[in-house]
């Protein structure tokens, strides 16, 4: 089992082995016009109109009373609604937040601790571990220095002690492995935004700080390549479409995963990512033991491990025919 080089996806805010960020900049208002019995009222036409900007929306009830303003830029809107020329609801200062200004740290956060635990927890050592980090440019500079900063905090050390968050490499074979990549990755351009050193600690142990490159391509071996260890590229795009693109532009396909507030794009992503195991708001840790685990592309072949599906790969189908 190959893993994926992973994406993973952060809308305003995190796909894995690749994680993308994706920033949204138009929301939505939707409501419900019912009179004073509850009862929906159809035919009224709803207004959102900026006080700042000018921009005008405007939508009628449907049978069920039921209005949709879409795509409405960030910010501030007045609403009414009327019937037959007679304003009938009326309110200002409705906030359209959809870049999240207000509840950016908050997803900045999640963001963060998503891709660290992704990427770095278990010292990068598993199949499905973040290599690749997909943000787009609305929310990159803050993301990067968030991240940079959470892992150059990160505590290396024995992981059986208390509070130590990144073990050792296995052995020295990966250890080397790890090395060479990060040289591959500095002179392919890539920068080097925090850890990259050999750690020499009380207990022996094959140390590495947890490495973060930034403004990495697609195109790069350390972005196509499997390092298996704590090493991570973030890779800059521009929104949500370009980042999914990026996340699937790969040949393995194991795990994937997305940070974002938005249903519609979590709910797009999990449907056109290109891997077996798609993760929302959460680190690319793995699976529960009863779920099929495994993967698409170069990452899997044959039927799941786990759950039900496991059945499967212990099974040989025979066709037979008797003639009684």
């Amino acid at each position: 089992m190959k893993k994926i080089i992973l994406a993973m996806i952060v809308l305003c805010a995190l796909v894995a082995p690749s994680i993308a960020l994706a920033q949204q900049t138009t929301g939505n208002i939707n409501g419900r016009i019912v009179d004073a019995q509850g009862a929906a009222v159809p035919g009224v036409t709803v207004t959102a109109r900026s006080p700042q900007t000018g921009f005008v929306r405007t939508d009628v009830s449907d049978g069920e009373g039921i209005y949709r303003l879409t795509a409405l830029p960030v910010g501030n809107y007045d609403i009414s609604a009327e019937l037959s020329g007679f304003t009938t609801y009326s309110r200002k200062d409705v906030t359209v937040n959809v870049a999240q200004t207000s509840h950016a740290d908050a997803d900045l956060k999640v963001a963060v601790e998503t891709v660290a635990q992704s990427a770095f927890f278990s010292t990068g050592q598993r199949c499905t571990a973040s290599s690749r980090v997909i943000v787009t440019e609305g929310i990159h500079d803050k993301f990067v220095e968030a991240l940079s900063e959470r892992v150059r905090n990160l505590k290396v050390g024995d992981a059986l002690e208390k509070g130590i968050e990144i073990g050792p490499v296995v052995d020295p074979g990966q250890l080397k492995q790890d090395t060479d990549y990060i040289e591959i990755g500095k002179k392919e351009g890539a920068k080097l935004a925090a850890g990259g050193e050999q750690l020499k600690l009380s207990k022996p142990g094959y140390y590495l700080q947890p490495t973060l490159f930034t403004e990495a391509t697609n195109q790069m071996r350390i972005s196509r390549e499997e390092i298996f260890g704590p090493v991570a590229s973030v890779i800059r795009v521009k929104n949500y479409e370009e980042a999914l693109a990026t996340s699937n532009d790969t040949e393995f396909g194991l795990s994937a995963g997305i940070v974002t507030t938005s249903l519609k794009y979590a709910t797009h992503f999990k449907r056109n990512v290109q891997a077996g195991m798609v993760m929302v708001n959460l680190p690319t840790a793995g699976v529960d033991y009863h779920v099929p685990f495994g993967g698409r592309k170069g990452s899997s072949y044959g039927p799941r491990e786990q759950g039900r599906y496991a059945a499967e790969f212990y099974t040989t189908v025979k066709t037979a025919y008797t003639e009684a």
